[in-house]
């Protein structure tokens, strides 16, 4: 077996269809009829800073998080931008954006080499702070959640090896996770 990871792009879609990828997994509100989906994790988001910020302390504050500047995560293929914009617009919360960036990947680094702040997926968020010298703050409104599933076209739903893989990634999810039954957006079923 070869594993090649790519990123989710406005070209998954085309890739799964055409077999040139076996699985997509993530948060891809966007793959409907023709698709299979399994969830595997239920996220939300917590905020991270920097272990020594200079500001933020125990609990963070609603007018703490709006007077501080943020990193702003702009995912391409994939929900979460719309999912954490609308939360906060949804609060009446102004982010004073000073970073913007395209993936999740070196957030925490940044965040604990700087004063900015990032909302992040919850998971993402613990994972990192064994590693970098960060703070995880609950957010100090409502936190969206999602759901991260797998997802893979329906002419390979039958296929052995990629039944094989989409096992083997469901059972390396954490055992605390939601599942949901199999579903196949085209029939609902």
């Amino acid at each position: 077996m070869r594993i090649d990871a790519e990123r989710i792009g406005s070209e998954s879609r085309r890739r799964l269809e055409e077999g040139l990828v076996d699985l997509a997994v993530g948060y891809m509100p966007q793959l409907d009829a023709g698709f299979y989906q399994q969830s595997l994790v239920e996220q939300d988001f917590r905020c991270i800073a920097a272990a020594s910020h200079p500001r933020l302390r125990r609990r963070l504050t609603d007018q703490m998080y709006s007077a501080e500047r943020h990193i702003e995560v702009l995912t391409e293929g994939t929900g979460h931008t719309g999912v954490i914009q609308n939360a906060i617009r949804a609060e009446g919360i102004v982010r004073q954006v000073a970073l913007q960036v395209p993936s999740f990947l070196a957030v925490a680094q940044i965040v604990s080499e700087t004063d900015l702040l990032a909302m992040v997926p919850t998971h993402y968020a613990l994972l990192t702070q064994r590693r970098e010298s960060i703070k995880v703050y609950r957010l100090p409104f409502p936190s969206p959640r999602y759901v991260i599933k797998q997802h893979w076209h329906s002419r390979f739903h039958r296929d052995p090896a990629n039944i094989w893989l989409r096992q083997t990634v469901a059972k390396l999810m954490p055992s605390t996770v939601r599942r949901e039954p199999l579903t196949n957006r085209q029939t609902g079923k």
